[in-house]
């Protein structure tokens, strides 16, 4: 989840999905959120305030935004998540990582190896969202590739009763296994997000067809 910092703001495009694990903050005495951080000038067209628990503090990586940027950076990507893993990893009581991903997968095998509590959270299935993003090419397919071989090791967790929060039915059924331990988070709404309290009268002006 990129998040970046304008004149000591927090931004983010998708604000909301830092509320899940912003709550799980505030039952503790410090949390680190590691994510690709980047510093700009001027705020971004989109982008929501991310408000953060004191007790939150950031460890930032190269940032990125999509497959292909993590594709030409994972030169530097992948040896910072490392750096991370050996320099903090040691101090966490406990890990929560989005997975398949390289950051999520490097720290949780080397919090793996030292024994320490994870959970994980699924939020969507990449390959096939690779795959409609990008179409038809053999970029595409080198990228599916990779993430099929960073899913194997967290079924593996998964399939050993590793605390998994997945986002939708259907990845309950992708990842179910018979030690599986899983908790679907979908619907998955913002604390703010407006909800009307009773349903609309008309869906569309005009009677014209709702188009969805």
């Amino acid at each position: 989840m990129p998040i970046r910092e304008v004149d000591g703001e927090l931004t983010a495009r998708y604000a909301h999905l830092f509320d899940f694990f912003a709550a799980l903050a505030e039952r503790t005495q410090a949390t680190t959120f590691v994510l690709p951080l980047a510093h700009d000038d001027t705020r971004r067209e989109n982008y929501g305030t991310v408000v953060l628990p004191p007790e939150v503090r950031l460890t930032g990586l190269p940032h990125w935004t999509s497959a292909p940027m993590l594709a030409s950076r994972i030169h530097r990507i992948l040896p910072a998540t490392l750096r991370v893993a050996v320099r903090e990893g040691g101090s966490w009581d406990a890990l929560g990582a989005v997975v398949p991903s390289v950051v999520g997968n490097v720290l949780v095998a080397s919090a793996r190896l030292r024994r320490q509590p994870v959970f994980l959270f699924v939020r969507g299935e990449k390959q096939r969202t690779v795959s409609i993003m990008f179409g038809a090419s053999r970029r595409t397919r080198m990228m599916v590739r990779a993430l099929a071989l960073m899913e194997r090791p967290v079924r593996r967790w998964i399939a050993a009763g590793i605390p998994t929060f997945v986002a939708g039915e259907e990845l309950v059924e992708r990842y179910a296994a018979p030690a599986a331990r899983l908790y679907n988070l979908y619907p998955g709404l913002s604390r703010d997000y407006p909800i009307l309290r009773e349903p609309r009268a008309n869906w569309s002006p005009a009677g014209e067809p709702l188009r969805v």
